[in-house]
């Protein structure tokens, strides 16, 4: 039985580093993007081709990691909680990627002002999603929190298994030792 609890207990551990891992892995991407539309709009008022088109590929790039951190996050055995959060944060990442995107195509084909008028919303969008990535983390965290509370009492009622197991051991080697020395 106390194999069986160790043996959770570790899966948990598993899950809850990997969770922890992508989550701020994810809310990198979240804070990388950020900068991507500005970058744009210097690319474009010095006219350096290059840098546009690396903000192009750095948001492909960008937006591809993002996905696929939530997606290693979704694909754990997870807390409902932590599934409806995450659930939550879906629509939010799919808004905010679609404004920096608008925003350096924009800023890229020379439509400054618009762009510029665009920034607002996009801040705006950041914000949501830094709060809902926020409330991600802090589940995670707290669960993460458990399970090492958890971790704690198993490991306490293993090394109880252990010690007493080991002593029946002892008694019993004991006790055979004695009826063959008495033979």
């Amino acid at each position: 039985r106390s194999v069986r609890h160790l043996n959770a207990y570790l899966d948990a551990l598993q899950v809850n580093t990997v969770a922890v891992r992508q989550n701020a892995l994810a809310d990198t991407m979240h804070s990388s993007i950020l900068g991507l539309p500005y970058r744009a709009l210097i690319a474009t008022e010095t006219q350096n081709a290059r840098e546009g088109q690396a903000v192009r590929t750095q948001l492909q790039e960008f937006t591809k990691k993002f996905y696929s951190h939530l997606d290693e996050i979704e694909a754990l055995s997870l807390q409902p909680n932590i599934r409806e959060a995450l659930s939550a944060v879906r629509p939010d990442v799919k808004e905010y990627l679609a404004k920096a995107d608008e925003l350096i195509r924009l800023a890229l084909s020379g439509q400054r002002q618009q762009a510029l008028a665009g920034i607002p919303q996009f801040a705006s969008t950041f914000e949501k999603l830094e709060t809902n990535l926020d409330q991600l983390e802090n589940l995670i965290a707290e669960e993460a929190e458990r399970t090492k509370t958890q971790g704690a009492t198993v490991l306490t009622s293993v090394r109880f298994t252990s010690v007493v197991t080991f002593l029946l051991t002892m008694l019993f080697a004991s006790l055979l030792s004695w009826n063959i020395s008495r033979v």
